[in-house]
């Protein structure tokens, strides 16, 4: 990414107590330090039709982080957002994938040769990886797996 350049990034997630509350930090947190989060109830009115947003949204993301657990694994919406994510990222060289693993669980085929922050036990240290991550830099990557299978 260039160093001005505003990344923007869409958060998919699972709309369960615990994944939104993580979703909540891990989006204050990026847009204090410049990262611009869309989510869908940070983006959306009541009543709006989401279908049509959230992909557009996707397709000009620079960055897809999406936030596994299982619930998430169950999340038609976030596994469709997956889909969406990976097909515009094949076909237009965007959006980035970036897999977070906030709990332990499945992890789908298309985005298990990546490298996933593990935010299981920490926020900080993933947190600052994943940043780095998305500025371009490099960043020590003790706490950040390639996804092998189920966790």
């Amino acid at each position: 990414m260039t160093p001005n350049k505003i990344i923007t990034a869409f958060v998919s997630y699972s709309h369960e107590v615990e994944d939104t509350e993580f979703c909540r930090l891990l989006c204050d947190e990026l847009e204090k330090h410049g990262v611009h989060a869309w989510t869908d109830r940070r983006q959306l009115r009541i009543g709006e039709k989401f279908a049509a947003p959230i992909a557009e949204a996707i397709e000009v993301s620079d960055a897809f982080l999406v936030v596994r657990s299982p619930h998430a694994v169950s999340s038609t919406y976030v596994n469709r957002e997956i889909q969406h994510a990976l097909e515009c990222a094949r076909r237009d060289g965007k959006p980035q994938v970036y897999p977070l693993l906030l709990r332990s669980c499945d992890i789908p085929v298309e985005i298990r040769e990546l490298t996933w922050g593990d935010f299981r036990s920490e926020f900080e240290r993933p947190f600052r990886l994943l940043l780095a991550s998305l500025r371009g830099e490099h960043a020590d990557m003790e706490s950040s797996r390639p996804v092998s299978g189920s966790r």
